[in-house]
């Protein structure tokens, strides 16, 4: 899984400086609109496309429970039509085209807005995270997202059977299905964070490098910018319950506790791991650091074992004329096999000591596994 960094994680679209509060501008490299229909209500479910924002009106109208289930930005005509014919409060509207706002809860009358963040992970992005907004109104919901995203299909499927609880309820319940589907798209995410650093901790133990700090550090960025949404998830959903005036009604408010709930878990989660990656940096400047003082303690090992031979070499080369072994025939073999027995002497010293010796890890494995 690509760990990508935090401007990758939120890419925020701000308006243009000047513009009038309300105003909104949609990027020309949005994805195109496509608009689905879901109808239901007594029983039955009825679904459809709809090419473009005339049909909308019709939409919305009768019985029931209607679900308008829009996908990329496109060139912003359903925005427009959502400010001008479906009556949503035109800063409703302009926080849904400035994309990276903030989870929220804003009541606007009869057209409350909901914002939230989904996560995702792809092969070519890795992990994204993208928002979601909510227009919610007396029998219908309007979900707008900035691309195709999978985190809608369970609710889709239970609509379609015709026979789920959500099929019962009103407008409101959808919401909070919407919400905690988005919450819930959290975990397995989270999951997958915790197996990369299962494996960042294997190795960093085993064959740290420059390479694993900067995959850490990838990590916990992740991690902040994961707790930052989800901390304000629990803020929004919160005002949620409290809020008098909320489009929830008392039954779906026990359903906002669960969603709360996810909220939380997610949040300890995710602070378990940050703190996993802060122990794993230390751990991993501490097998630095290890690593640098095997190093240096086999420097400085070489560098005593030559000392002793250095200070031979030098007495026997000093120009001293009358030297009792200078014109001895065995003088040189005695003064190589000096040297030889002082530095095996030196090494049998150091390795009694256990200097010379490295515990390896599968011993150590095998120990602490006895213990």
């Amino acid at each position: 899984m690509r760990i990508a960094g935090t401007a990758e994680l939120f890419a925020r679209r701000t308006p243009p400086p000047g513009t009038r509060p309300g105003g909104f501008v949609v990027p020309p490299d949005s994805h195109p609109t496509g608009t689905r229909v879901f109808h239901y209500g007594d029983g039955h479910c009825a679904e459809s496309t709809i090419a473009g924002p005339d049909d909308l009106a019709t939409a919305i109208a009768g019985d029931g429970v209607t679900w308008i289930d829009v996908e990329g930005l496109g060139d912003g005509s359903i925005l427009h039509w959502l400010r001008d014919a479906g009556r949503v409060h035109a800063l409703a509207v302009a926080d849904i085209a400035h994309t990276g706002q903030r989870p929220k809860f804003e009541d606007y009358g009869d057209r409350d807005l909901i914002i939230a963040q989904a996560i995702e992970t792809s092969d070519g992005d890795g992990i994204v995270i993208e928002q979601v907004s909510l227009i919610v109104g007396a029998g219908f919901v309007v979900s707008v997202t900035e691309r195709p995203m999978a985190i809608f299909d369970p609710v889709r499927e239970r609509i379609r059977t015709g026979t789920a609880t959500i099929c019962r309820m009103g407008s409101d319940f959808l919401a909070y299905a919407l919400l905690d589907a988005v919450i819930d798209g959290y975990f397995p995410v989270v999951e997958e964070i915790g197996e990369v650093l299962n494996d960042l901790e294997e190795e960093i133990t085993e064959r740290a490098s420059e390479a694993t700090l900067r995959h850490l550090h990838a990590v916990r960025r992740t991690l902040l910018a994961v707790h930052r949404v989800m901390y304000r998830h629990r803020d929004a959903l919160g005002t949620m319950m409290r809020a008098e005036e909320a489009p929830f009604t008392a039954p779906v408010r026990v359903y906002l506790r669960d969603a709360y709930d996810h909220a939380l878990q997610v949040l300890d989660t995710v602070e378990t791991y940050r703190d996993m990656a802060i122990g794993l940096t230390d751990v991993y400047l501490s097998s630095i650091s290890n690593r640098l003082n095997e190093v240096m303690k086999t420097l400085t090992i070489v560098s005593t074992i030559f000392i002793p031979l250095s200070f031979i070499a030098g007495v026997y080369g000093m120009n001293f004329e009358f030297m009792p072994e200078l014109r001895w025939r065995l003088g040189y073999p005695f003064a190589l096999a000096l040297m030889t027995g002082v530095a095996g002497g030196l090494l049998y010293s150091f390795w009694r000591r256990g200097w010379l010796r490295r515990r390896r890890r599968a011993d150590d494995d095998e120990s602490d596994a006895k213990r």
